[in-house]
């Protein structure tokens, strides 16, 4: 398997990670977990999206079309960290 497959399954697996955790948030599920599974599940969700989308925009040279999925993929991750530091910031008035 060449490295640009690699990036390709890398991203559409955090892009996915994140759908997913998008789907539990918004149906409320997300309370029914410890709330340290969910933190955890959160933070891993954003920053990985973040991280692999940065270094596929800024290393990798996998197309046009990868290069707008990782960018999308690094503004779903920056959206989630920024809705955790506002629950954060609400839950802790």
């Amino acid at each position: 398997m060449n490295k640009i497959k690699v990036w390709f399954v890398l991203l559409v697996l955090s892009f996915f990670y994140q759908v997913s955790f998008l789907y539990i948030y918004f149906t409320e599920k997300l309370v029914d977990f410890n709330s340290r599974f969910a933190d955890t599940y959160w933070i891993t969700a954003g920053l990985f999206g973040v991280i692999i989308g940065a270094y596929i925009m800024i290393k990798v040279n996998i197309g046009l079309f990868g290069k707008i999925l990782a960018l999308i993929v690094m503004f779903f991750g920056f959206g989630l960290i920024g809705l955790l530091l506002l629950a954060l910031a609400i839950t802790s008035m």
